[in-house]
């Protein structure tokens, strides 16, 4: 084995590990939530049972992850949804 070889054995893990970091980074995205409901006890009932798992995925609320709210009577529920989305 000559020292041109020993040299690019020597450089193969690090252009590997560098490669696996370029990989993972992903680009800085926001996610929404929506929540549409009847009754504004809904998001602190939904806050108690999916944020802790959410931000074990990843999605922190203020950092990458937006919740997006809309509360009202039923019958104004799909207007409110029509609204959140062009908003």
């Amino acid at each position: 084995m000559n020292w041109r070889s020993v040299r690019l054995l020597a450089l193969i893990p690090i252009w590997f590990s560098i490669g696996g970091v370029a990989l993972a980074q992903e680009p800085d995205r926001i996610y929404r939530l929506g929540v549409l409901s009847v009754s504004p006890g809904t998001l602190q009932r939904l806050r108690a049972a999916m944020f802790p798992e959410l931000a074990r995925l990843g999605f922190t609320e203020g950092r990458n992850l937006v919740v997006e709210a809309r509360f009202g009577p039923m019958e104004e529920l799909p207007a409110l949804a029509t609204s959140a989305r062009r908003g």
